[in-house]
């Protein structure tokens, strides 16, 4: 809801939502991605995720020399499967770019400023590079802004 403050897992701060907009995926003009439940490992994520090609995705980097556990951001296009059905999609826009826990994945979200851009740059292996990295602590909760 427009006004909420959302836990940034990353950051371990609140972002402000302050705009939501949707549209049906069938006038988007290209496809969608699913990141079936379990892609990562078990529960990660939690369950099936619809997501656009370039959403930036951070996971997990599960490499032993990784302590603590570091994020990998990649384009959803890049870590998951086609998916042709139609569906109802969900633009999140924060007061400032950030990232907020999906099914124990962390996505990240733009501010109106950078519309259709990933915050940080996107190399041509498809890895996003994240503005912020840190420890990932997926269970911040969403809390209303009580001004």
């Amino acid at each position: 809801m427009i006004g909420d403050l959302v836990y940034d897992p990353v950051a371990d701060n609140y972002i402000e939502l302050i705009d939501i907009l949707s549209r049906q995926s069938t006038r988007l003009g290209h496809g969608l991605v699913r990141l079936p439940a379990g892609r990562f490992g078990p529960g990660l994520p939690q369950q099936d995720l619809l997501l656009s090609p370039k959403q930036p995705v951070g996971y997990p980097d599960r490499s032993p020399a990784s302590a603590p556990t570091r994020l990998e951001f990649k384009a959803a296009c890049r870590l998951g499967e086609e998916y042709r059905d139609s569906a109802l999609l969900f633009a999140l826009f924060s007061e400032r770019p950030g990232c907020i826990s999906v099914g124990g994945l962390v996505l990240q979200v733009f501010d109106t400023r950078s519309l259709n851009q990933p915050v940080g740059s996107t190399r041509s292996d498809g890895i996003v590079a994240p503005a912020h990295a840190g420890s990932m602590d997926p269970s911040g909760p969403t809390r209303r802004r009580t001004e």
